[in-house]
């Protein structure tokens, strides 16, 4: 591995040379519970339907809330085991905490409390299995990398074979590739973790089979990517690669800071649009844009729910409808959905703008400890940023942020949970 992040693994492997404690080896049970969580949240069992987000549907697959449940639990036997070091990182990350039990309260005003029950103990499942694999982990990241990088492979290259074997299971009533999952649009954001997963393999690896791998991952997530038509997901993952390629060089030891470089790179992209638009405006025409990503002018009847979850927020705008998966909200006919197809929204209209402020302490405090730790830990600190911001991107048009037994969630509070452990020893 490469670069600053790798540094104090690196000393303490070759303790020979410079007199350093060899770092005692954490017994690998700990990343099950994760592995299986991140597998059973993107693999689905059930068969497909034209009305997949109708129902509360990440809480209606048995085979999944098995899973699911088993992980939990075993996650916790060994948090227990570690009741130490758990009890410290769990009383650090109050604001964490706090937003959780938030969830849990809105019972309160929940026409459906047991689900909000529900929804708060896959909360504590989720944290459970993320804190299993930080403590796994530690400060060598590039076992993360390696860890996602096979998860995905299995994902997407099992996609590609489920899609043109079996059509009828991998392949969407439209056309549009789904493979092991349930909808296309969650092949597509696997598809962007997996692009994440290569860059970081390519970047950070010294090994050719790893770095061959991480081609092998990307050359075929792309493919899926293009199959599922997923347009948001095909942005972060646009976005994904040219945040590498701008913000870490090959030789991660030599940081540069990377809001100048990012300003830089955007000053650039705006400086060239501006231009093509005052020399031929029609390309760039709103209709146009929309008609070159196959797409209709209102976001595929995105604009509609948007405005459905505004009438939604003006009815309840303190508190929310409760976390209750819009049971409540579907209760009342005022969507078909389970979500507003936009995260922000969704968690406004769940948690009302206490929600919104819990979340926004959540990631003022992801923000400021990355700052804290991005000159000694620049290669993580910045791998772990981009892959934030391609979820916060993504939660634009697709919902993620505090949702339960979502893959991008469980993602996102693994990176919040990593850099708190990284700032700990820094």
């Amino acid at each position: 591995m490469t670069g600053e992040a790798f540094s104090r693994s690196d000393m303490m492997e070759s303790d020979g040379v410079h007199g350093a404690v060899k770092k005692p080896r954490v017994n690998r049970i700990y990343i099950v519970p994760f592995v299986l969580v991140l597998i059973f949240t993107i693999v689905s069992f059930k068969a497909q339907t034209e009305d997949t987000f109708s129902t509360v549907a990440p809480l209606s697959d048995p085979v999944r809330q098995v899973a699911l449940g088993t992980s939990y639990i075993m996650a916790i036997v060994l948090l227990i085991c570690k009741y130490n070091w758990t009890f410290i990182t769990v009383r650090r990350n109050v604001v964490y905490v706090l937003a959780v039990l938030y969830v849990f309260s809105s019972s309160l005003w929940s026409n459906y409390p047991g689900i909000v029950f529900i929804t708060f103990v896959h909360n504590i499942g989720f944290t459970a299995v993320v804190l299993c694999i930080v403590y796994y982990i530690d400060d060598d990241i590039s076992e993360l990398f390696m860890i996602f990088a096979g998860i995905f492979l299995i994902i997407i290259i099992g996609s590609i074979v489920i899609a043109i074997i079996l059509p009828s299971r991998g392949i969407y009533y439209n056309g549009r590739w789904m493979g092991v999952g349930s909808h296309p649009n969650e092949l597509g954001f696997t598809c962007m973790m997996s692009v994440w997963s290569a860059a970081s393999c390519i970047y950070f690896s010294k090994k050719k089979i790893i770095r061959f791998i991480g081609i092998i991952l990307i050359a075929s997530a792309m493919l899926c990517l293009y199959m599922s038509d997923s347009v948001t997901s095909v942005v972060c993952s646009l976005f994904t690669i040219a945040s590498f390629l701008s913000l870490i060089n090959m030789d991660a030891s030599k940081p540069q800071h990377p809001v100048i470089r990012l300003v830089i790179y955007a000053w650039i992209g705006v400086g060239v649009l501006i231009a093509l638009y005052a020399f031929h405006p029609g390309p760039l025409s709103g209709r146009s844009i929309f008609q070159l990503m196959g797409r209709q002018s209102n976001l595929t009847g995105r604009t509609e729910l948007w405005a459905s979850g505004a009438e939604a927020v003006a009815r309840r705008p303190f508190l929310g409808w409760s976390f209750d998966s819009m049971a409540s909200v579907l209760s009342k006919d005022i969507i078909s959905y389970a979500q507003f197809h936009d995260g922000y929204l969704n968690l406004v209209v769940s948690g009302g703008f206490m929600g919104l402020i819990m979340f926004i302490l959540i990631l003022f405090r992801y923000v400021r400890l990355s700052k804290h730790i991005l000159k000694t830990e620049y290669a993580a600190t910045v791998s772990m940023a981009i892959l934030v911001m391609s979820i916060l991107i993504h939660n634009i048009s697709e919902a993620s942020i505090m949702r339960v037994t979502h893959p991008l969630w469980l993602i996102f509070i693994l990176c919040y949970f990593y850099v708190d452990n990284l700032a700990t020893r820094s």
